[in-house]
């Protein structure tokens, strides 16, 4: 990027900055060869004094000399950077682990399930009264479904080319929460 819109680097400017004045000394000493060095430091020392007599002339000369000292120093001072703002991306980062683990629950749920059907367990309200996975999820399960699972007198009878009742309304509660969350 330009350091004044020019295309024109920082680089550049310091390197002029910096050869400018010796380009001058070498002119003048080229000049002060040319005429005799001792005339030549006269006539500047003669011009200088006659220069500061004149307080335009040594405020416009004191002010030249500011501009040049901090157009120098500008060229080495680097821009500090933006301030980044940390708490987004960790609010970010912790609303995709919560969906991380959020689907992470979904996937074993659905897991238990096939472990279930795939062990020809009978028994749904067994299957899931110590496990992990079911504990995990109870909390975000529907109050209509609790009520379901802890109504040990009722048994529920679905056809045989399904899942058991419980078993599809455990799966229908999986997939209201996917939905719910937003990881379908």
């Amino acid at each position: 990027m330009s350091a004044i819109g020019l295309g024109v680097g920082k680089k550049q400017i310091r390197a002029v900055l910096i050869g400018t004045p010796g380009v001058i000394i070498a002119a003048g000493s080229f000049f002060a060869i040319w005429d005799g060095p001792r005339a030549w430091m006269g006539g500047i020392a003669t011009e200088l004094v006659a220069a500061l007599a004149h307080p335009l002339l040594t405020m416009t000369l004191t002010l030249l000399a500011v501009g040049y000292i901090s157009a120098l120093a500008w060229t080495y001072v680097e821009p500090r950077p933006a301030p980044v703002d940390h708490r987004a991306q960790r609010e970010a980062d912790q609303a995709k682990e919560i969906d991380m683990r959020r689907l992470a629950m979904i996937r074993e749920a659905r897991a238990l399930v096939a472990r279930h059907e795939a062990d020809e367990h009978s028994d749904w309200r067994g299957t899931i009264r110590t496990s992990p996975e079911y504990l995990a999820l109870r909390p975000h399960l529907s109050a209509k479904y609790l009520k379901r699972v802890s109504a040990v007198r009722t048994i529920e009878i679905g056809i045989d080319t399904m899942h058991e009742p419980l078993v599809g309304g455990f799966l229908d509660e999986i997939d209201r929460l996917e939905k719910e969350w937003g990881l379908a």
